[in-house]
């Protein structure tokens, strides 16, 4: 899916773009940005170096089956936050490919895990 790559990077410069300003105001962004493989992590990680940005970073976790049964649920009952039905194939397809953290990466990072199960 060349487009979807390429919608993505344009995203990601655009999010990082009003983060640097947020951060020149004295305001710390929080962002989600779905970095599911580890290249894309590394590519950022690199892009916050390089912009002596502190990363603080969170991994929220949840097995499968409780990740697929809150999409299912939020595809029914369309709440304040929903934007649109993930279909369960899209849903299986982007667990496929996710990259956890590594025990390296997590303490490189600083990264925390946070349990989202309950």
């Amino acid at each position: 899916m060349p487009w979807y790559i390429e919608r993505k990077a344009r995203l990601l410069d655009h999010i990082w773009s009003h983060a640097q300003a947020l951060l020149a105001c004295g305001i710390p962004p929080v962002l989600e940005l779905g970095l599911v493989q580890r290249q894309s992590r590394e590519d950022f990680y690199v892009r916050a170096h390089d912009g002596r940005v502190e990363l603080a970073l969170y991994l929220l976790t949840a097995s499968r089956e409780v990740r697929r049964e809150r999409v299912m649920r939020r595809n029914v009952e369309k709440g304040p936050t929903f934007s649109m039905v993930v279909p369960a194939p899209f849903f299986e397809m982007a667990s496929d490919v996710w990259e956890e953290p590594d025990e390296i990466e997590i303490a490189e990072h600083r990264i925390e895990r946070i349990s989202t199960e309950d």
